[in-house]
């Protein structure tokens, strides 16, 4: 199985950071923050 990309946001607190995660097998196998969230 490939990697794929994907957008999402943290829920964690009231900004709602956006994220690019990366996955592999169904597993999110890293997390960065999204550089184009405002």
């Amino acid at each position: 199985m490939g990697e794929t990309q994907a957008i999402t946001y943290c829920r964690i607190c009231e900004p709602l950071c956006g994220l690019e995660v990366t996955v592999s097998g169904g597993e999110a196998v890293r997390v960065r923050p999204d550089r184009e969230h405002p």
